[in-house]
């Protein structure tokens, strides 16, 4: 599917009593369309509001259709682009299982709801499962700025949203589980400083490329004053940034594993020079015994 990746932190000179918040992320940008996935030269971004943005993973061509929609219902906040998602994800999966399931039968949704109960138990069963698996194969973040208060949701393919600021930090794809564990390891809060914040979440989306379907070209992005890109000399640096640590790592990680084989060489030749020691010569009892009469 892909990795999509994103984290409330705070401006750089942002105190407690006047606290800058920020929300950064990163993705990859491989698109599944069908059975096929590919890597095009764009951004899976989509952008409802200046400060408002959603993330998308799974079927493109859903995705596509969701949140076109979406611009039709007029958000004027994050939390109103979340509804509007919600609404048009259940609309577009009614629709689909009207047209692919219920509509051979002369039914719709509405006449199916209505009548289930005058239809046999089995054919009703056989339909409700046909519809559960048509739900569009989605995830997205959706996250934005209102009102200066940072705001970061998920929205999984039943169209349930959950909320994530007070955790700071959230993705979505294949890579999801590879993602999220780099930011528990470190222990991140929403109060991190947009540097760590930056190079966490390009490490992350980084490990998370050994999970299949997540691609190897990276976008990072802000959503400050408004939403956009970073610029190319930061995007080089933390590459760069990201390089020398992986190296000081791999060095750090060598000596280690050097250090242990020497230990455990060392520990084996001892037990075996002890055991040595301790045997008995050959021919003789282990263990002496008095004899009947014997002084």
């Amino acid at each position: 599917m892909t990795v999509c990746i994103a984290a409330i932190c705070q401006g750089v000179g942002s105190t407690f009593e006047n606290p800058y918040r920020l929300i950064i992320g990163a993705t990859d940008r491989k698109l599944t369309a069908g059975d096929i996935q590919f890597e095009p030269p764009m951004r899976k971004v989509w952008q409802f509001l200046p400060k408002c943005v959603a993330l998308v993973a799974g079927d493109v061509f859903a995705q596509t259709e969701i949140c076109q929609n979406i611009l039709q219902h007029r958000p004027l906040s994050t939390i109103d682009v979340v509804k509007a998602y919600v609404a048009e994800l259940c609309r577009y999966n009614n629709q689909n299982a009207e047209i692919k399931i219920l509509a051979p039968f002369g039914l719709t949704m509405q006449s199916f709801l209505a009548q289930q109960g005058s239809l046999s138990i089995d054919f009703v069963s056989v339909l409700k499962s046909s519809i559960e698996r048509e739900r569009a194969d989605v995830e997205t973040i959706i996250c934005g700025i209102d009102s200066g208060s940072p705001q970061l949701y998920t929205i999984d393919r039943f169209a349930r949203p959950l909320c994530h600021n007070t955790i700071g930090f959230a993705a979505i794809g294949d890579g999801q589980r590879h993602a999220t564990s780099e930011f528990m390891f470190e222990g991140y809060t929403p109060y991190w400083f947009v540097p760590q914040a930056l190079v966490l979440a390009y490490t992350a989306k980084k490990h998370a490329e050994v999970a299949p379907g997540v691609g190897a070209e990276t976008d990072v992005f802000m959503i400050a004053e408004q939403y956009g890109g970073i610029r190319d000399e930061i995007f080089k640096k933390l590459g760069e940034e990201y390089k020398r640590v992986r190296q000081i790592q791999t060095k750090a990680l060598a000596k280690s594993y050097a250090s242990l084989e020497e230990y455990l060489q060392n520990l084996l030749t001892a037990t075996i020079q002890t055991n040595q020691q301790i045997q008995p010569p050959l021919g003789e009892p282990p263990h002496p015994r008095l004899v009947d009469g014997a002084g």
